[in-house]
């Protein structure tokens, strides 16, 4: 899996959990999902910008020779 894909499915998992677990904070509650959307998604970019930092880079494939 290169590092784009990597990227984009941890961005739609990070997302859906901030996306999620908002309701349960004090003041988030009342607001509707399209107010919560965009700290989710800074929240979201914020956790992939993570993610790609540590993972391990992915192993070199082998050529035959």
């Amino acid at each position: 899996m290169n590092w784009l894909k990597c990227a984009a499915l941890a961005f739609v998992l990070h997302l859906s959990w901030e996306m999620a677990h908002m309701p349960l904070y004090r003041g988030t509650s009342a607001r509707p999902w399209w107010e919560a959307l965009l700290p989710c998604a800074r929240a979201a970019l914020f956790d992939v910008v993570l993610t790609l930092a540590t993972s391990p880079p992915a192993p070199l494939e082998y050529s035959g020779g």
